[in-house]
């Protein structure tokens, strides 16, 4: 809504009233931002929307309003009532309607269910951080709150991986143009982050997820490689390119091993005019199989 100021330029106090806002069962954040153009003021409350039969949820991490210095939210946590309350999840929105989600983990503890998951993916900008649990008359109950993170340049490349098995350990490689695979320089995972500049959140232990990132990347074409480290999983990837999901669902699962030395090409990512954009490769190759040549060929071979 648009408010005038009889007195440009001077603070004023003017009350507003919102009608006919949708909102779902549970416990849900509402945020208001004003702004005139140049300065904005943010201020946020919390709503309860009554649900007959629906566990009641406790959203103890991440604090409101919070503000992280990656696009990793490192825990989000709470309880839930009952304790029987099972299938729960997260899923992470942001301003565009993207979304990410992936399951909660819960154990029964004096009473209530405690949920907890780690190293959830955020995207740039304004998230909100959603808790969903199923009730038992159909209704689902839900709890939420906003966190925010940098924004992401358009040249950026990121990575989400997950796995299905535990003390198993897979991957990501991010090559740069001209580079190859097994290169140090020019490549970005986990030991060789000297090669590219950005960030790897490694995961050795199974389950991820496993995380990597970029900042501002020169024009050229990179490629987004899984491998098998040890043991096996199905591996799950969900690209990003200059802050838009590169897919419109995770790509996978694709079954790893590395026994067999397995590698899966996920994509390229071609970052033209300060632009990245994401596109498919999916091929696995095993073992002496696995392909020398730069991202620049993966989509010939």
């Amino acid at each position: 809504m648009t408010i005038d100021n009889p007195q440009p330029g001077a603070p004023i106090e003017a009350p507003f009233t919102l009608d006919g806002l949708q909102v779902v069962p549970g416990e849900i954040g509402l945020q208001v931002i004003a702004s005139n153009g140049e300065v904005s003021t943010t201020r946020e409350t919390s709503l309860r929307v009554e649900c007959a039969g629906c566990p009641v949820i406790f959203l103890e991490e991440p604090e409101p309003s919070a503000v992280f210095e990656e696009p990793v939210l490192p825990r989000v946590r709470g309880r839930i009532v009952p304790a029987g309350a099972s299938s729960l999840r997260y899923r992470v929105v942001d301003r565009l309607g993207q979304a990410f989600d992936g399951p909660l983990r819960v154990r029964a503890e004096d009473g209530f269910a405690v949920f907890a998951a780690d190293q959830v993916p955020l995207f740039g900008g304004l998230n909100r951080v959603e808790i969903t649990a199923p009730g038992g008359t159909g209704d689902t109950a839900r709890c939420a709150t906003s966190v925010a993170a940098p924004d992401e340049d358009p040249s950026s490349v990121r990575a989400v991986l997950r796995w299905d098995t535990m003390g198993s350990d897979l991957d990501l490689i991010l090559v740069g143009p001209g580079a190859s695979l097994f290169d140090i320089e020019g490549v970005l995972a986990p030991g060789r982050e000297g090669g590219l500049e950005g960030q790897v959140l490694d995961d050795v232990d199974g389950l991820g997820p496993e995380h990597l990132w970029t900042n501002v990347l020169p024009e050229g074409t990179y490629g987004l490689a899984v491998a098998a480290m040890f043991s096996e999983g199905s591996a799950v990837v969900t690209p990003i390119a200059g802050g838009r999901l590169g897919s419109e669902r995770p790509l996978g699962p694709v079954f790893l091993s590395a026994g067999r030395g397995d590698l899966w090409l996920v994509g390229t990512v071609r970052v033209a005019a300060g632009v990245a954009t994401f596109e498919p490769v999916d091929r696995i190759f095993s073992g002496f199989e696995v392909p020398m040549e730069p991202p620049e060929r993966w989509s010939e071979l």
